[in-house]
């Protein structure tokens, strides 16, 4: 028993060795973090941004020679693209990073908070993605591969929120939609203004956003407004409404709730597809909701 414990003990002196070593060389800049600050919140004041709201998590490389060879948005708060496009062709390529006052090749994530004024290179266990929440989209022209949607959706989806825990301290909601480019990091106040419950995405396994009548992502770039949400349970689908709390219905069910009846439903999606996206060419008007594929439990 005395020898298992020192096994353990050994073990454990040795992960804290390791952490430590970790901590010691991480990279540093000329200057050190102040003059790193200094140059971000000049690049940012030239480009427009207001700092005390201003945030980034970004992925750099560097090679050994100090050329920044990479510069992608991870996380941005109050910028848009082209101006990242900007600041990348604007950096400095006289920066190395260092270890011990050696140049070494640096492949991680920068930081930048204008309202604490700090920026700095973040280790593995500061930038963490806590949750992915994927969007599927409702459409009436494959309302037969609804489910095979959402299975996909939990493998690959262009469409997401993540969840990331930066610095340790900092938790960011980032919208993405690969398929128009788009990327939108939110504050508390989007989640108060949509109505939507934190707790419910925070805490619900396999969870999905729903749009039931959303712009077309293929088409439009919007900020995302999502009101309605699924989630699988004992195998098959249950889906929700932030609006009508944490309780979860059939498809069908939660369409009745959600719009009055199966009819006000129709009703409301054959006019944003007919109009706004089909621009009243739609091939369908009278297009029915043909059935709750959800009711049932699957067959295994």
């Amino acid at each position: 028993m005395k020898k298992g414990i020192i096994i353990v003990l050994a073990l454990l002196s040795v992960l804290v060795v390791d952490a430590n070593v970790c901590d010691i060389t991480q990279p540093t800049f000329p200057g050190g973090n102040d003059s790193l600050v200094s140059h971000l919140d000049q690049r940012y004041c030239k480009s427009g941004f207001a700092l005390s709201r201003f945030y980034t998590v970004t992925q750099i490389t560097i090679d050994q020679k100090g050329n920044l060879s990479e510069w992608h948005p991870v996380i941005r708060r109050d910028i848009k693209l082209r101006n990242e496009s900007f600041l990348y062709s604007n950096m400095p390529k006289w920066i190395p990073a260092t270890v011990d006052g050696k140049p070494v090749e640096y492949n991680g994530y920068l930081l930048y908070d204008g309202k604490k004024h700090i920026a700095k290179l973040l280790n593995n266990d500061e930038f963490q993605l806590f949750k992915r929440v994927p969007v599927v989209r409702w459409h009436p022209d494959e309302d037969a591969y609804f489910r095979a949607a959402i299975d996909a959706a939990f493998i690959h989806s262009p469409e997401y929120l993540d969840i990331n825990i930066v610095n340790r301290t900092d938790t960011l909601f980032t919208l993405v939609n690969n398929v128009s480019n788009t990327r939108y990091t939110c504050y508390d106040g989007f989640f108060k203004t949509n109505k939507m419950d934190k707790d419910i995405i925070f805490y619900t396994d396999s969870i999905f956003f729903l749009q039931l009548k959303g712009h077309d992502r293929r088409v439009h770039q919007e900020i995302p407004f999502y009101e309605y949400y699924g989630k699988k349970e004992n195998g098959y689908y249950r889906f929700g409404w932030f609006k009508g709390g944490k309780r979860t219905y059939s498809f069908a069910k939660m369409i009745k709730k959600a719009f009055g009846s199966i009819e006000g439903f129709k009703e409301k999606v054959h006019n944003y597809y007919y109009d706004s996206i089909y621009g009243g060419n739609w091939e369908h008007p009278d297009y029915p909701l043909k059935r709750d594929i959800f009711i049932e439990k699957p067959k295994e």
